[in-house]
């Protein structure tokens, strides 16, 4: 499939397509960003993109405890934060999302007057819109982990720098 072009912002692929791992790590991602492609999540996944994350959160407990915004993508049934909720500022009690099926997942990170605004789409829709006014991100490392007990598959995974 063929990137999008737009003058002045260029799409990059990031990640590998068909992931299996638990941890992957993705460098130099520019502060204010849009991200975008096409994920699915098995049984008892616990997935999570960690991104403005700082480049030293190489394992998942330093992922955990590091700077940076989480973003859920979870197929487990027990788990609270479902996909689509931003942690410590915007959680999905709903489940959306059913596993095995395919969705396209948009991510936007911007910094503003107001604070770090971050928006989430899936399939199109709006799921969460919130502004950070404590701007506690400015990592420019994005990660994504899963637990170990599911898997996330990802397919066209993209990232472009917006504004500047």
């Amino acid at each position: 499939q063929q990137l999008i072009e737009e003058p002045g912002q260029k799409w990059r692929p990031v990640f590998e397509q068909g992931l299996d791992g638990r941890i992957t790590r993705q460098a130099g991602v520019p502060k204010n960003f849009e991200l975008t492609g096409r994920v699915q999540l098995t049984d008892e996944s616990h997935s999570v993109l960690h991104f403005r994350a700082e480049a030293n959160a190489t394992t998942a407990a330093a992922t955990a405890k590091s700077d940076g915004y989480i973003l859920a993508l979870d197929g487990a049934l027990n788990s609270l934060a479902k996909t689509g909720s931003i942690s410590k500022l915007a959680t999905i009690r709903a489940e959306l999302i059913p596993v095995g099926v395919w969705f396209d997942l948009f991510l936007r990170c911007e910094e503003t007057d107001m604070g770090t605004m971050i928006s989430v789409f899936i399939n199109g829709i709006p799921f969460v819109h919130v502004t950070d006014k404590s701007r506690m991100a400015s990592g420019q490392d994005l990660f994504l982990y899963t637990d170990g007990a599911g898997s996330v598959k990802i397919e066209n995974m993209r990232v472009r720098e917006i504004g500047s």
